[in-house]
């Protein structure tokens, strides 16, 4: 199934108590045409050490989605993660992409990731808002989040914790046209 979509625009959005605090991890996308479908994380003692994103490009031609990629990022990249959220295994569907995430820590790791997507339907058109939240106390207010509207989709992630608080959030967002 392919979209209608093309990236264009790519701006960042920022979150937290610290929003504009230099980030412990965070994976870009803006030189080609990649949207992020899934997140995971860890905290190693008391700041962020693990930055896992799922992400897929997209076809600037087709507007299809293309093979699930992963990328790690922070001090201890291939620690096992604490938290981690597949917008594709959250709604079952291989056209899902990311509106959204936020976290919340205690000095001893990560406790809550929640995870905003949005599908791309039969027509090729973005639908819905779906929530979904993971970690030992799932249902928790994040400390930092960024959620975009449509047109917009997250295409790069960025955190920081201080100390085992997540005080800042970095969503860059692209346009999809």
């Amino acid at each position: 199934m392919g979209s209608k979509f093309r990236r264009v625009k790519d701006h960042p959005s920022f979150g937290g108590a610290e929003a504009n605090h230099l980030l412990e991890a965070y994976i870009d996308f803006r030189a080609d045409h990649r949207v992020v479908v899934g997140i995971g994380m860890r905290l190693n003692p008391g700041k962020l050490s693990t930055l896992r994103v799922g992400a897929r490009p997209l076809d600037p031609a087709t507007g299809h989605l293309g093979a699930l990629q992963f990328f790690t990022a922070g001090p201890q990249p291939d620690a096992h993660l604490e938290v981690e959220i597949g917008a594709q295994e959250a709604q079952g569907s291989q056209n899902v992409v990311v509106a959204g995430f936020g976290a919340r820590a205690n000095p001893g790791g990560i406790t809550t990731l929640q995870l905003w997507t949005k599908s791309i339907n039969k027509d090729g058109n973005l639908e819905g808002l779906q929530a979904y939240a993971s970690g030992t106390e799932p249902f928790h207010a994040p400390e930092a989040q960024v959620i975009v509207s449509d047109p917009l989709v997250i295409v790069s992630i960025g955190l920081r914790a201080s100390p085992g608080n997540i005080t800042t959030v970095k969503g860059l967002f692209g346009y999809l046209i």
